[in-house]
């Protein structure tokens, strides 16, 4: 197996352990309890997959963005939050219980958004492309799916096993997340900085504002939900957006990643300031 490929398992597996220490860490209920509040999450729904795309087709219209940069913030904007971004949502007061159901509902609502949105836009900008859907909803079923419902499961039937496991394993992913994603960023450094000497820096600001602004607004009376889901808009899995941007057959993965990089990289600086904000009001 080559570098690039156990690179590659290191970071899926990463995420795995996190998300399964999240599902683990869930008190009984916590999933059935979020989606008691329909509004709530059709709002969300509305602010990731119909506000956002449509502010960000805007700023691919009217900026002169190259192709990658073009198609990678398109993919991002219809793609579900990131699997960890539950611990940051509580942590902003938003619930466990509101977090765990628009993580569940955004990679739902991925599964038929991302398609239908990025077929879509290539038809605005004039692109034949395919798309590999399978490519997308595997990705989300590996990374979400599937390890939330099996860390759920396991604290519904033996809670004590669940909460004997899910430290060991939050700290062992956190930390293989963090030694790969260095290594990731050391690798395509000169593509990020290429990708934020240009138009497509502004473009990323653009559209990480608009996310914080649309979500916070679209929140909900509740303080701490609408806090999440400013962040929950703006902060999107970089894995499915990479996965959706190259299945369009338009674009090689190499600037893909670094524009989604930058991205990651713009929303941790830009809201880092309105989580202090957040954290202040409460």
């Amino acid at each position: 197996m080559d570098p690039a490929a156990i690179l590659k398992l290191a970071i899926v597996a990463s995420i795995v352990l996190i998300v399964l220490s999240i599902g683990l860490s869930a008190p009984p209920g916590t999933l059935r309890s979020g989606f008691a509040a329909p509004g709530a999450i059709g709002r969300a729904m509305l602010s990731m997959f119909v506000a956002l795309p449509l502010v960000t087709l805007l700023i691919a219209w009217l900026l002169p963005l190259e192709p990658a940069a073009r198609i990678a913030l398109l993919a991002l904007a219809v793609s579900p939050m990131p699997p960890i971004l539950p611990n940051k949502e509580t942590k902003l007061g938003g619930s466990l219980d509101f977090a765990l159901a628009i993580q569940v509902a955004a990679s739902i609502t991925a599964l038929i958004a991302a398609p239908l949105f990025l077929l879509l836009a290539m038809q605005v900008f004039g692109r034949e492309a395919g798309l590999d859907v399978l490519a997308i909803a595997r990705t989300i079923f590996i990374t979400i799916l599937a390890p939330l419902g099996a860390g759920i499961g396991i604290a519904a039937v033996v809670p004590a096993l669940a909460a004997r496991l899910a430290g060991p394993m939050r700290i062992s992913g956190s930390l293989l997340l963090a030694v790969g994603l260095l290594i990731i960023l050391w690798k395509t450094s000169p593509g990020i900085i290429a990708a934020a000497g240009s138009i497509t820096l502004l473009a990323v600001v653009l559209m990480i504002g608009a996310g914080l602004a649309i979500g916070h607004w679209l929140g909900g009376p509740i303080k701490g939900n609408r806090h999440a889901l400013a962040v929950a808009t703006a902060t999107r899995h970089p894995g499915v957006a990479i996965g959706a941007a190259v299945a369009t057959d338009l674009v090689t993965t190499q600037p893909v990643v670094a524009v989604v990089l930058l991205y990651l990289l713009a929303g941790a600086l830009i809201g880092a300031p309105y989580g202090r904000w957040a954290q202040a009001r409460d």
